[in-house]
């Protein structure tokens, strides 16, 4: 599929139980059924319950892909993200990012362990494959970023002493972070380690779901905690606004995407690259410029031509024709041009130039219009 034909894809992942989970006899609700869709059972259905036994104990969602528990960080990568990666370096650009409450499982789908490798290594793998493929062709940089927003300020993972950072929107409506810190790399293990090194100064705080979670909208959350997870919520809840939005508009459907309402979504609208369009205008235009040339070098030469039949006093045995297409006319003009040819040579020999010098012109004119028109086809 091109990157350009599905603007958004949404997988879901069910995560295995963990250990305090299993230790408290808690069961899986989630379960996959199918390729796409996820069928989720209510735990505090009681049968018995007669004010209750009318309601569904079963809800049915629908995703582009679902994994469950099995499912290996390599499957998540080969159903999600690796056919984004060409696109990318054909100049398309590509997000992707791991939705979900502390605990889902969203630092080990992304990043993984050395023994199974998240989406991260993998991404960065085969994107570093495919710019060697096109090293001939196409010359290709690549720099790398790092940020947390949290509680809607930025911080850059990779320089924490640069303080809290602002979004500047410039003068093309491109978002940018000022002073955020871009590091050139030239291979996916300095990213990684870059990302590993970044990773530690995470705003992280033991939580009810996760031991090592980022600060969120956890269980048992108190005071602050509970504040910045209202913060959180707001901004899960814009990002999940524009999702929305963006999912109609795939439908055919024309509706605003209100991408301001959080700096995480500010930051995630992708606009058109306007770089790689204007590279395609230039080259328009110097086509189209080259075929001007070609054509008023080609009259030109026709008008040169017909000055010297007036000189010769040859007659001009033309006859008016109706307005032709470009490939028509140079088609005529090169007949016209052969039959003034033919038509020096029968004059006298006074008149006559060397046979040699009129098949050189001859040849020359032949090559333009073919060229003229080859130009025109393409």
């Amino acid at each position: 599929m091109e990157p350009k034909d599905q603007q958004l894809t949404v997988a879901l992942r069910i995560r295995p139980l963990s250990d305090t989970e299993q230790e408290e006899g808690a069961s899986v609700i989630a379960h996959k059924v199918g390729d796409q869709m996820v069928v989720l059972m209510d735990p505090g259905e009681d049968p018995e319950d007669t004010l209750r036994a009318h309601r569904s104990r079963e809800k049915t969602f629908i995703f582009d892909t679902v994994f469950d528990q099995h499912a290996s960080q390599g499957d998540v990568y080969r159903a999600t993200t690796q056919r984004l990666v060409d696109g990318v370096v054909s100049g398309y650009n590509a997000t992707v990012f791991a939705y979900g409450p502390s605990g889902a499982g969203k630092t080990h789908t992304m990043l993984g362990m050395d023994a199974e490798p998240g989406i991260y290594l993998q991404t960065l793998a085969d994107l570093f494959r495919a710019i060697e493929r096109t090293r001939g062709s196409v010359d290709s940089s690549v720099s790398m970023s790092y940020l947390e927003i949290y509680n809607e300020v930025i911080r850059d993972l990779l320089n924490p002493s640069s303080g809290l950072l602002e979004l500047r929107e410039d003068a093309r409506g491109s978002i940018q972070i000022a002073g955020i810190t871009e590091v050139s790399t030239s291979n996916a293990q300095e990213i990684m380690q870059l990302l590993t090194r970044g990773n530690r100064q995470r705003t992280q705080e033991p939580t009810a779901a996760n031991r090592t979670s980022s600060r969120s909208h956890a269980t048992q959350n108190r005071g602050k905690r509970m504040q910045e997870g209202a913060h959180i919520n707001r901004s899960l809840l814009a990002l999940g606004n524009c999702i929305n939005a963006l999912s109609e508009r795939g439908g055919g459907r024309t509706q605003y995407v209100n991408f301001r309402d959080s700096k995480l979504t500010r930051l995630l609208k992708v606009k058109r690259n306007l770089l790689t369009m204007s590279c395609h205008l230039d080259q328009d235009t110097d086509v189209i410029s080259d075929l001007r040339r070609q054509i008023e070098h080609l009259k030109s030469k026709i008008e040169r031509q017909e000055h010297r039949r007036s000189e010769a006093g040859i007659p001009d045995a033309r006859v008016a024709m109706p307005a032709q297409d470009p490939e028509e006319d140079s088609r005529l003009q090169m007949d016209e041009t052969r039959g003034q040819l033919v038509g020096t040579f029968q004059e006298p020999p006074e008149v006559a130039r060397s046979p040699v010098e009129l098949e050189d012109t001859n040849m020359e004119l032949h090559a333009d219009v073919s060229q003229h028109l080859l130009a025109i086809a393409e």
